[in-house]
């Protein structure tokens, strides 16, 4: 009987700890080539790419594609805060920085390049107003 339980035991771990292969990044998914012909790609979050056009067409290689980011890895600044002159951190008449400028039902924003290239997308609301700025 121990030996029986030992054995089910054993045999539950190992299943339990066996883990299925993932495809590494950039290299082409066999396993989604259907119909035949089609080029797959895997990103970083597992999301599965048809790449087949830009392969055939285009001529890409497959190894340019496997440093993409995937979906939603750039996070958005949702409803940012602002601070004014006179406040901790507001910049100094002598500090210079790029900024996209924003007037909107009479509200003045300044959005600072530096920050928006690690965001890309700002989402807020000015009023009753929905606004998304991009760069």
């Amino acid at each position: 009987m121990v030996r029986i339980l030992l054995f089910l035991t054993l045999s539950i771990f190992l299943i339990n700890c066996e883990k299925p292969a993932k495809t590494p990044i950039g290299v082409v998914d066999t396993t989604k080539v259907n119909p035949p012909g089609k080029i797959t790609i895997t990103d970083r979050t597992g999301k599965v790419w048809d790449v087949t056009h830009a392969v055939k067409v285009y001529g890409f290689s497959l190894g340019n594609f496997r440093f993409g980011l995937g979906v939603n890895a750039i996070p958005p600044i949702l409803n940012p805060k602002f601070i004014s002159p006179g406040e901790a951190g507001y910049p100094s008449a002598t500090e210079t920085f790029e900024v996209i400028g924003l007037v909107f039902n009479r509200e003045a924003r300044a959005y600072p390049l530096h920050i928006l290239s690690g965001h890309e997308v700002v989402d807020e609301q000015i009023g009753a107003s929905y606004l998304a700025v991009t760069y």
